[in-house]
């Protein structure tokens, strides 16, 4: 016999304007949702797609997506209800849309770029330990969904006919300094990147690039945050395409800064491996 528990918590969440998945345990049922996330199923599912999904077997809870306009913040623990209140200077609880989870707590805040001045959408982020921040590209498991530790999520506080409340301020703040934060990293790694010359050979304009820039950032850097430099410049070079000649100068300016050479080629094969050069 099946249970409808699941349907009817995911049918609820739809018509609340809400995107859901299957999940199987934390993750997403990729027996039903082959495509991950971009198989959510808003309030235009299909009812049958909706039944095959949140009756299979091996669905154990249904996850939400976030992002504009419903945000979540993730408390894991005594842990992370002390980074939150060291955050809010008091523990905020709104007086709706809170989940209790395996170990601690999801609550809920609405804001949209298109009616706040900032006019940003927040990403998922880290906002402290045990504390996370659930934006655009996350989810979370929502009630009653099977936790991996035999808990089940249930509301403390149920949604009410309205929206969750709308993001405090302090929160608002962190999260619009850390996407400027983001943005102003994506430009200086561009610019960093400069237009070396142009060239024409057989009747074609070619632009030949370097990367002094980044190499520059490498050799000013100061003890403590050599390595960190040095991976960042690393990953940006490999992104745009450095070759060896281009690594070869970027590891002469880290040894100069007092570097180790095998710390160095450490630190550049860690860089190459995570952008995936």
């Amino acid at each position: 016999m099946h249970d409808y528990t699941l349907l009817d918590a995911a049918t609820d969440y739809t018509q609340r304007g809400l995107r859901v998945i299957a999940l199987t345990g934390k993750a997403p049922n990729v027996k039903v949702h082959r495509r991950g996330l971009y198989d959510a199923f808003g309030n235009d599912a299909d009812p049958v797609k909706m039944m095959t999904a949140f009756i299979h077997p091996d669905t154990t809870g249904v996850g939400i997506l976030t992002g504009d306009p419903y945000y979540v913040v993730d408390i894991d623990g005594e842990d992370g209800a002390k980074a939150w209140v060291d955050i809010m200077q008091r523990l905020d609880i709104p007086q709706a849309w809170v989940a209790t989870t395996g170990r601690g707590m999801h609550i809920w805040y609405a804001h949209s770029q298109y009616w706040c001045p900032c006019g940003i959408e927040f990403h998922t982020t880290v906002l402290g330990n045990k504390l996370d921040f659930k934006g655009v590209g996350g989810y979370v498991a929502a009630p009653p969904s099977l936790h991996p530790n035999g808990n089940r999520y249930a509301w403390l506080l149920a949604p009410n006919d309205g929206p969750p409340h709308e993001m405090p301020e302090e929160l608002h703040s962190i999260l619009v300094a850390q996407e400027q934060m983001k943005q102003q990293r994506q430009i200086t790694g561009q610019m960093s990147k400069r237009e070396k010359h142009a060239i024409l050979e057989d009747g074609v304009l070619w632009n030949t690039f370097n990367f002094d820039g980044l190499i520059t950032s490498v050799r000013g850097a100061l003890p403590g945050n050599r390595n960190a430099t040095l991976h960042w410049a690393a990953c940006c070079m490999y992104e745009d395409g450095a070759d060896n000649t281009d690594i070869a100068d970027l590891v002469d300016a880290a040894v100069a800064t007092g570097l180790d050479h095998r710390e160095v080629m450490q630190t550049i094969r860690s860089a190459r491996k995570k952008v995936g050069s």
